[in-house]
């Protein structure tokens, strides 16, 4: 676990084991999620990074059940 102090402008360094772990480049944007008093830096990516890394994996191996009609429409 890494520890870093926040500036008098409240600004802070990412350490760099943590930066190579989580492959942060310069000009990266990173996002802020708060879970109660906890905060979490998490790197925002392209869309383009995930194209095809569900290939393969979404494959509809249960029945469904009928529709008989008694259920209303949303």
């Amino acid at each position: 676990m890494s520890a870093v102090k926040v500036s008098s402008k409240y600004q802070i360094v990412i350490p760099q084991d943590i930066r190579q772990r989580a492959n942060i480049k310069v000009g990266d944007r990173i996002e802020f999620v708060c879970f109660g008093e906890s905060v979490y830096l998490v790197p925002v990516k392209p869309m383009s990074n995930y194209i095809g890394c569900l290939k393969g994996r979404l494959q509809n191996t249960f029945d469904r059940e009928e529709d008989n009609g008694d259920r209303p429409l949303p």
